[in-house]
């Protein structure tokens, strides 16, 4: 008697046991029902490499994927059309960004019209003479090296940086009278503390020069 009542009671026990288990998988199914209930979901598309300005979008449509996010979260801008295979990015797109409209345009749209001030930076100049801004060559969303020589070395003060504007051409005087060296304003976009850096090293008396750099790459050195 004495071990049917002790078994009796395990028997309790064990369907206690059970009934309060599923009691919690049912209160965790309903609480993970409740959690997205009238969370619609929507399809962006999302960058899974880094896409250097200026690619088309048929070389880099393969770098490109589908992702589903709640409504809420999806940004309204987001690419909703996918871009014509001849149409180029506008300005670098980073690993994981969500692709937002704008961002492929047609490539004769590339240019300053197309930049803005990078969020976080701020846009500085520089007045530069013809040879240390590499010519006619660098345009607005070109990243380059900045390098800084006080007079008897040379550094990099800025690994890699952007472009944001090439200002209008002017000529200033040199040792002779009839002597002018073509210059121009370089607009990039820093961070506070580089901004600085470029301010203090393009008012000691050293010289600043520029670097156009590869899509992607950067110098050894400098930040």
């Amino acid at each position: 008697m004495q071990l049917n009542r002790k078994m009796m009671s395990l028997s309790i026990a064990g369907v206690i046991a059970l009934g309060a288990g599923g009691a919690t998988v049912l209160y965790l199914n309903g609480a993970n029902e409740r959690s997205v209930r009238g969370q619609e979901a929507v399809q962006v598309w999302v960058a899974k490499d880094a896409i250097p300005r200026g690619s088309t979008f048929q070389s880099v449509k393969s770098s490109l994927a589908q992702e589903y996010v709640p409504v809420r979260s999806a940004p309204s801008s987001a690419l909703k059309e996918l871009p014509r295979a001849s149409e180029v990015a506008a300005s670098d797109v980073s690993a994981g960004e969500i692709l937002m409209q704008g961002r492929f345009v047609d490539e004769k749209a590339v240019g300053p019209q197309m930049l803005q001030v990078p969020a976080g930076k701020v846009a500085a100049s520089a007045t530069l003479k013809d040879f240390q801004r590499v010519g006619a060559f660098v345009k607005p969303g070109d990243f380059v090296a900045v390098y800084y020589f006080d007079g008897k070395r040379a550094s990099v003060l800025f690994s890699r940086v952007q472009v944001l504007g090439v200002g209008a051409l002017s000529e200033e005087g040199s040792a002779g009278k009839d002597d002018k060296i073509p210059t121009s304003v370089m607009t990039l976009a820093l961070s506070a503390n580089e901004a600085s850096s470029m301010v203090s090293a393009a008012n000691g008396g050293g010289d600043l020069q520029l670097a156009l750099l590869p899509a992607g790459e950067s110098v050894p050195g400098g930040r």
